[in-house]
């Protein structure tokens, strides 16, 4: 979401807003139509963006790490 309280489905995409905050709960602007067709579609968007294959970090990784380093302190 922007500092603006526009919720986009990626900070990728600023200028495809699905509602705002200011405007309309969290609740409601995810299950909106604009949302939800954008869930059923979303491939035509995001398919060829390079976030898809960017290797995500391992989220057992990172806790482990925090808390060995807690224990260590």
């Amino acid at each position: 979401m922007s500092r603006e309280g526009n919720v986009t489905p990626c900070c990728l995409l600023p200028d495809v807003k699905m509602g705002n905050l200011l405007n309309e709960d969290l609740k409601d602007i995810w299950q909106n139509d604009k949302f939800n067709l954008f869930r059923n579609n979303y491939r035509d968007t995001c398919g060829s963006c390079d976030l898809w294959v960017i290797d995500q970090v391992d989220s057992d990784q990172v806790i482990d790490k925090n808390i060995n380093s807690r224990v260590s302190a």
